[in-house]
């Protein structure tokens, strides 16, 4: 695991693509996912998962590493670990599956960083929550996401059923169904296909080489200071640091 508060993120032409054999998607809809959740949880308790996220820049700005489901849908890479299976351990198997390759010589480095988010489903509905609501004793799943440190030179095998977009940030803010949250200090994407709430706020400079995205608590949860994601052009490379910002 590497822990550093800084991420250093490199051109998009430095990686390769390739593709490999579908990945079916367990379920067809929301729904038969949610029911199969609660089947789950009724066999093994909460259920608990984990997403990475991947950052690389382009034109000097930092884009995250989506895939595709369809024509629609966007999700970050990872998934549900085994009952007892170790965090880390976990993510390097799910990324492994979703975009390592068949070969173990072409297999990606992916050093894990530090969680920079957790989130919690209180019931078996889409929304998920950054914060478990106090009332709730037994949350039906806890999702836990981490920055990916990228070596500058890599090869990814997308499922050929799947797409891997480079999405950049200032895309996903303000996005009606695509969220960028930085909430108490955590980062996270968050998006549904049943946004009803607008509790975000923020804004992106994009005429230097620097950009902020400050954080807007919501009416629940009162925080006193934010975060900001802070940009720093570094040769051929992009260096992203989270730092405060006064609030």
């Amino acid at each position: 695991m590497v822990i550093s508060p800084v991420v250093n993120t490199y051109p998009l032409s430095s990686y390769t693509f390739g593709t490999k054999e579908p990945k079916m998607e367990k379920d067809t809809s929301v729904a038969d996912r949610l029911a199969r959740m609660k089947l789950n949880y009724m066999k093994e308790g909460m259920r608990t998962s984990v997403e990475a996220i991947l950052l690389v820049q382009e034109h000097n700005h930092p884009h995250i590493l989506l895939l595709q489901i369809g024509n629609t849908f966007c999700k970050l890479p990872g998934g549900r670990l085994k009952p007892g299976e170790n965090e880390i351990e976990g993510l390097q198997r799910k990324l492994s599956s979703k975009l390592g390759a068949n070969s173990p010589s072409l297999q990606p480095n992916w050093q894990i960083g530090e969680c920079v988010a957790i989130w919690w489903r209180p019931n078996f509905e889409t929304i998920m929550y950054p914060y478990c609501p106090p009332h709730i004793t037994k949350p039906k799943e806890c999702k836990k996401l981490f920055v990916v440190h990228l070596s500058e030179r890599e090869y990814f095998a997308v499922p050929k059923n799947l797409k891997l977009l480079a999405v950049p940030l200032f895309e996903l803010y303000d996005n009606v169904q695509t969220k960028l949250y930085l909430q108490g200090g955590q980062m996270a994407l968050w998006w549904c296909d049943n946004w009803q709430e607008e509790i975000w706020a923020g804004y992106i400079n994009n005429s230097t080489a620097a950009f902020q995205v400050p954080f807007q608590y919501d009416a629940i949860v009162k925080q006193g200071a934010c975060k900001c994601l802070a940009m720093e052009v570094l040769g051929h490379h992009v260096s992203i640091s989270i730092k405060d910002y006064p609030g």
